[in-house]
């Protein structure tokens, strides 16, 4: 009979997919678990009991849980639900405001987009206007639309602009020059309902916005500005002892008798400002890009090119019109995010594949200008096909995420995003889910379009691009549809950094990641009940549970004070506990852990009179399964021939109770379920005895009894 030891120091591989239980040629197969349930990984290899959770308000069912941390010393939480309503929150649990008058939906909560800026939080779905929910005070809030600036004395917003799918094809004309309510016609069917109150710029500089819809060809326009179009430099070509001259506008879309104002041109030569300023009708079309008009009065001289720069208004027909980029014609935009100072929206049902971007500073201007280094931003996906982009992400690039594919937007090297530099190039081909991009450890990471794929858009220097590594492949069935994530990146307490993700079935997944040892590694955590979202605010780690059709808020404790789930500090008064009505809960009792107790309907405990200093929770199992066992030969590998398990030393710390295969660590004397005090934790290296027959040998440990727990190192004796 032979003998092989093996010795396991770290199991910072989590928990590995079923499927890859003899893939011991994987570099990570013996740093990783066959089972990882509700234990969290140390960094430096080990293992332990997962946090517990203390019970806090009962929160409205189907809703989402948003960070709100406009300082390191003060932070809220937001929770949205269902019907517009969001309830601001301190981190203790007390209600600080109700905010009303949202649009949002309960399908809509996990597909919207937010960002905050100090105390502004801004929320974002094309199927509404963006809204923002604004710290006013140390406990007021208010619940507003995102509006644009509109400076004093003018209607006008400085919103941007757009071409619309049916531009260029239908022609509209307005009824006269005058600035007031006029009739404004399309060729084609348009309008309807969604257009009143829409802006729209017909050719360079007209504007206004619709009042009222008559039929699908014909609105009443408040006309602010005529439609106009500048004009290229000394656009007129005069003939000596002739009143007719040819004018110059590209592509101008005018026929005969098509009335056109000039205004601010120069005198040519017996053609004098006020000859020309006025209003006059085309007489001739030469082609698409010149005309003629008889100005009734003889130019003494033919004269090529005069008038300086100048513009012709005109009342139509025009293919050259935009509308508001944001509004119920072309969509609100899906997406927002903060990069350089400037405010990016994206994704609007028209232009899903457009980003825009506010002035520098100025979150709520949308102005275009010269295009000088400040100014508003618009530019468009250049893939060949169109991309919904589904999150934008402030990185060291700005990176844009849509259903396709993964971009980012270049800049030169330490240059910020202009109108003029800015180029989007396209990365990666895999496209993501409606899950939010969420930075960590130095990546973004994006949850694929399929929904099982957890990957981590990462640059690097060497290639100066990005790559899209698959970090959830060694565990893919812990990743079942992800609805919300969010991370830590270390505490005052821990150091580890986690990634929290939420799943559809009520687990969480849980990612520790060390990537200058190339280590990543996946848990599994599960509850009595379902997690349905998670944040984190500063150091703080909180979730919203459901039980027995309730929503719960709870905060995971990292002290490891509080081993239960839904822990509920009680003392000595055991009234008055309708959270748990009708529940079996276990008791702990000064530190200790006493049995099962059930909570009656009217929300009250059966415990003995000198119990004192007594918490109540759910107590939840544990469990960490190893690896099969690998044993090679010189002459050739034993894997799948039976092999017995002799003997384990397991290296434990800060542990009360743990099961090895089956046997107890006896830290505390079990009678019946109550588990009473008989000694302190423990903390080194025990021994078991073995003796199991497998092919596939496994050391399994479990823990059913809510005391502290940490595996650090694993050494198992095989024998054949």
């Amino acid at each position: 009979m032979g003998k092989y030891r093996t010795l396991q120091t770290s199991f910072n591989g989590g928990e590995y997919d079923q499927k890859l239980r003899g893939r011991s040629d994987v570099k990570s197969y013996f740093n990783g678990a066959l089972q990882m349930r509700n234990f969290s990984l140390y960094s430096h290899g080990g293992f332990y009991r997962r946090y517990g959770s203390s019970l806090g308000p009962e929160l409205g069912l189907n809703g989402r849980l948003l960070p709100f941390e406009f300082s390191s010393e003060e932070a809220l939480l937001i929770y949205i639900e269902g019907g517009g309503v969001a309830t601001v929150y301190g981190l203790n649990g007390q209600v600080a405001a109700t905010l009303t008058g949202g649009e949002w939906t309960t399908d809509e909560l996990f597909s919207i987009k937010y960002e905050q800026r100090g105390n502004v939080l801004f929320l974002a779905h094309k199927n509404w206007q963006t809204k923002m929910i604004r710290r006013t005070g140390t406990t007021a809030f208010s619940l507003t639309k995102y509006e644009f600036y509109q400076q004093p004395g003018s209607l006008q917003k400085m919103q941007p602009y757009s071409n619309t799918n049916q531009s260029r094809e239908i022609k509209l004309t307005v009824s006269s020059y005058s600035k007031s309510n006029v009739t404004l016609t399309s060729n084609k069917d348009l309008f309807n309902s969604d257009w009143v109150n829409t802006w729209m710029k017909l050719s360079d500089g007209g504007y206004g916005y619709i009042t009222a819809v008559a039929n699908s060809k014909s609105a009443t326009y408040n006309q602010l500005a005529v439609p106009a179009r500048r004009l290229l430099a000394d656009p007129i070509t005069a003939e000596a002892g002739s009143s007719v001259a040819k004018v110059t506008m590209v592509e101008h879309g005018l026929s005969v008798g098509s009335s056109v104002r000039f205004r601010e041109f120069m005198a040519v030569d017996t053609l004098t400002e006020s000859v020309i300023n006025k209003t006059h009708s085309i007489t001739q079309i030469i082609d698409s890009n010149t005309f003629k008009i008889d100005f009734g009065t003889n130019s003494t001289e033919s004269i090529v090119g005069g008038g300086l720069d100048c513009w012709a208004e005109f009342l139509g027909p025009t293919p050259d019109w935009r509308l508001q980029s944001f509004g119920k014609v072309m969509g609100w935009p899906g997406v927002v995010a903060l990069h350089q100072e400037r405010l990016f929206f994206a994704a609007t049902k028209n232009e899903p594949d457009t980003i825009f971007a506010t002035r520098v500073a100025d979150i709520d201007v949308f102005d275009l200008g010269d295009s000088l280094p400040a100014d508003s931003i618009q530019v468009t996906l250049d893939a060949g096909r169109v991309n919904e982009i589904r999150h934008l992400v402030s990185s060291r690039h700005l990176q844009v995420f849509t259903n396709d594919a993964e971009f980012f937007v270049a800049t030169p090297e330490s240059e910020n995003v202009t109108p003029e530099n800015v180029t989007i190039r396209q990365q990666t081909p895999y496209g993501c889910s409606n899950v939010r991009a969420t930075d960590f450890d130095g990546a973004t990471i994006f949850f694929q379009e399929s929904g099982r794929a957890v990957r981590e858009f990462l640059y690097t220097d060497r290639e100066y691009a990005y790559a899209s590594r698959n970090i959830s492949l060694l565990a893919q069935d812990l990743i079942q549809e992800p609805v919300d994530v969010a991370a830590i990146y270390g505490s005052t307490i821990r150091p580890e950094k986690y990634l929290f993700v939420v799943n559809e079935d009520g687990t969480m997944a849980v990612l520790h990641m060390i990537r200058e040892e190339e280590m990543i590694g996946w848990v599994l955590w599960q509850t009595d009940g379902e997690y349905e979202s998670v944040a984190v605010v500063g150091q703080r780690i909180f979730a919203v549970v459901k039980r027995n059709g309730k929503n719960w808020l709870e905060e995971f404790d990292q002290n490891g004070d509080i081993t239960l789930d839904g822990a509920i500090y009680i003392g000595d008064d055991f009234t008055g506990i309708s959270e748990y009505a009708g529940y079996e809960v276990a008791v702990i009792q000064d530190g200790h852990f006493e049995g099962y107790a059930d909570v009656s309907l009217e929300g009250t405990l059966d415990l003995p009179d000198y119990y004192n200093n007594v918490t109540i929770g759910l107590n939840f199992p544990c469990i960490a399964e190893t690896m099969p066992a690998v044993v090679s030969l010189p002459d050739g590998s034993l894997v799948g021939l039976p092999l017995r398990l002799t003997r384990c030393v397991v290296d434990v710390a800060e542990t009360m109770a743990l099961s090895v295969d089956g046997q107890r660590l006896d830290i505390r004397n079990t009678l019946d379920s109550v588990i009473t005090p008989s000694g302190n934790a423990q903390d080194g290296r025990i021994e078991f005895q073995l003796n199991t027959v497998s092919r596939t040998p496994t050391i399994t440990f479990t823990q059913n009894v809510p005391y502290a727990s940490a595996v650090y190192s694993l050494t198992i004796e095989v024998a054949w």
